[in-house]
């Protein structure tokens, strides 16, 4: 008897045991796939997910909306001296730290379109990592009506005035809202190349940060942005903010910008445009870059030689900074945030117009080998974000 309840006690431990082994780690990663031929490149991207099924349908999805097919045709066309073809990919999977639920891809075309005339393309697309379907844009907006009018609006505010005489502003509205992708600072809306694009014949997106429009955005548990791992207050100071703003000046980031100090200007320039000339800045010169990030943000570049140009200096008037919005950031919160300023120096009218920036003053903080600006107006509001490589 003694002998028969030790087995059935046993036999009770087993599932104890079992059930304590660790859940295997859930890998899902993006591969780029890239073609070289004739001079034109391709490269879009596929996934790598546990689940064959979901995997087939998202590559299929990206293959079939990315014209990968045509593209790739394309390529087997060109001729020396001719229009050639550059198809790039931008793929993210979300949230960034943890098991992923959304990934996030674009593909833009430039050149040589599948119909043979010269063109752009651009497609965005997310998934539901869960079961491989298409997300929709849409899906971000806590009421889909309200959003389309008060993005419209904001629109006709804030970025027609700035579009060139060239552009008509009237097709930047109504905003195709279905064709967005989401990331960490906001939404980019991107509107079908066949129907507008820019003096340079790219493709035209407006890029939207969360803290602009506030009231727009759904982070309900379990819709499209709190399983990307983004939070109702997430652009707001946080605790961690102070330790994040150093991390990133010390690496010359500022979030939702693509660039990084100490990288080479040029291939920037390539990559998304400069429709504007350079312009005098203190530290050397100020490049406008095309990308719908860089709406009312710029980088700095020494002056010395415009082909070894390294980016010095990176200033977003739009973007924040771990919590440090323009236009809503407060003096008091940042010197709560990061303490008193190494420095805090006076910018009168001549030194605002030279720095593009308010009348008011101008705070130093300093991390690492790089330099953090905060410019504030008169009325002790954060005005613009300048982080620059070295130190005063």
């Amino acid at each position: 008897m003694r002998r028969l309840l030790c087995v059935l006690v046993c036999l009770l431990l087993v599932p104890l045991v079992v059930s304590a082994q660790p859940t295997p780690a859930i890998e899902i990663e993006v591969r780029m796939e890239e073609i070289t031929r004739n001079g034109g490149t391709l490269s879009y991207p596929q996934i790598i997910h546990p689940d064959a099924a979901v995997q087939d349908a998202i590559n299929n999805t990206i293959l079939e909306k990315g014209r990968i097919a045509d593209h790739t045709a394309t390529l087997a066309t060109l001729t020396e001296g001719g229009t050639s073809l550059t198809v790039t990919s931008q793929a993210a999977l979300y949230p960034e730290t943890g098991v992923p639920s959304v990934l996030a891809v674009l593909i833009e075309a430039h050149g040589r379109m599948p119909a043979g005339r010269p063109g752009s393309m651009m497609e965005p697309m997310m998934f539901r990592l869960s079961d491989g379907a298409l997300i929709s844009g849409e899906s971000v907006f806590l009421d889909r009506n309200a959003a389309q009018e008060a993005i419209d609006t904001y629109i006709e505010e804030h970025i027609e005035p700035d579009l060139s005489v060239y552009l008509d502003p009237f097709m930047l509205t109504p905003a195709p809202l279905e064709r967005l992708v989401a990331d960490q600072t906001g939404v980019t809306i991107y509107y079908p190349a066949e129907e507008f694009t820019s003096l340079s014949g790219r493709g035209v997106a407006i890029h939207l940060a969360f803290h602009e429009l506030p009231e727009l955005w759904d982070f309900e548990a379990e819709h499209t942005l709190a399983l990307m791992g983004l939070a109702a207050d997430a652009w707001m100071l946080q605790p961690e903010s102070a330790q994040n703003i150093a991390n990133g000046v010390s690496e010359g980031l500022l979030p939702g910008l693509p660039v990084q100090l100490g990288e080479a200007v040029q291939p920037l320039v390539d990559r998304f445009g400069q429709p504007l000339d350079t312009e005098y800045f203190p530290t050397g010169e100020k490049h406008y870059l095309e990308d719908a990030a860089f709406r009312l943000a710029y980088v700095i570049s020494d002056a010395d030689n415009a082909q070894d140009a390294v980016v010095t200096g990176i200033v977003s008037q739009r973007l924040g900074l771990y919590g440090l919005l323009p236009g809503v950031t407060t003096r008091n919160a940042c010197e709560e945030t990061l303490g008193a300023p190494f420095t805090a120096l006076p910018m009168d009218a001549g030194t605002a117009e030279a720095y593009g920036f308010p009348e008011g003053e101008l705070l130093t903080y300093l991390f690492g080998q790089n330099s953090l600006m905060l410019a504030f107006g008169y009325d002790q509001v954060l005005t613009a974000i300048y982080l620059a490589a070295g130190q005063p």
